[in-house]
């Protein structure tokens, strides 16, 4: 394919050449430098102890996050991430700000990875099932477990359901669990979780809007799920009457 053919980020100790400058600091200090050399047998990132790689492989590969935050209900697989997570996302401090977008992050690797992902669009891990491209080796393997094999490794505790991402976990407990609805409609009683819901909520039951067509026959409805729904019947009777 052509992505494999450019790697810009080369190193000056050996032949070695790869898509960004993250993973090229880290083939230095592994291979070159000796400070990274306990390497995962899953993803061949290098880490300096065995207890960190240790942490490594249950975080990112088993999954296992002991570290709760308490203001928002995610979990860590460390207590330095659940730091850093907490300074960046509740008291947003980020005080390393992109140049191109003036977007802000917590600390300079953060800040590499976006502007290679988001300003040069450099997405070098290419999905052999479709034409998902990532920028990172585990946003591919995300992408792989949530989409192909659809894997939810994200387990609700209150009851028991699955989800393919954290964020659609935390989602899940905030509106059905602790029952946050924050958008109320002013023209009836009802309330919705996501701003999506509450304005496709307004659409169809005031405005009386049907924007979802049926390709069969062209009829029109209100929400995708109706739209779902008839158009498994219309197909049916398609299928009946071209017998």
């Amino acid at each position: 394919m052509e992505y494999e053919n450019k790697k810009p980020f080369h190193c000056d100790l050996c032949d070695f050449s790869v898509f960004n400058h993250s993973v090229l600091r880290n083939h230095i200090e592994c291979v070159h430098e000796k400070l990274k050399q306990h390497q995962c047998n899953i993803c061949q990132q290098g880490l300096r102890t065995k207890s960190t790689l240790k942490r490594h492989v249950q975080s990112v590969h088993e999954n296992k996050k002991p570290f709760k935050c308490n203001l928002c209900n995610q979990f860590f697989g460390s207590k330095s991430v659940l730091q850093n997570h907490t300074k960046t996302m509740h008291l947003k401090i980020k005080p390393f700000k992109c140049q191109i977008c003036d977007r802000s992050f917590g600390s300079n690797f953060n800040i590499q990875e976006h502007i290679q992902a988001v300003h040069e669009n450099k997405r070098p891990f290419q999905c052999s099932l479709c034409k998902y491209s990532a920028f990172g080796q585990k946003d591919l393997i995300i992408h792989i477990e949530r989409v192909h094999e659809k894997l939810k490794l994200h387990h609700c505790n209150i009851c028991q359901n699955s989800f393919g991402s954290n964020p659609n976990l935390q989602q899940h407990i905030q509106a059905v669990h602790e029952n946050k609805r924050p958008f109320h409609c002013d023209l009836c009683q009802y309330s919705a979780f996501r701003k999506k819901d509450f304005i496709i909520h307004i659409a169809c039951v005031h405005e009386k809007l049907k924007l979802n067509q049926c390709n069969i026959c062209q009829k029109s409805f209100g929400t995708k799920s109706s739209l779902k729904r008839h158009v498994k019947t219309c197909s049916n009777m398609l299928k009946f009457y071209q017998k």
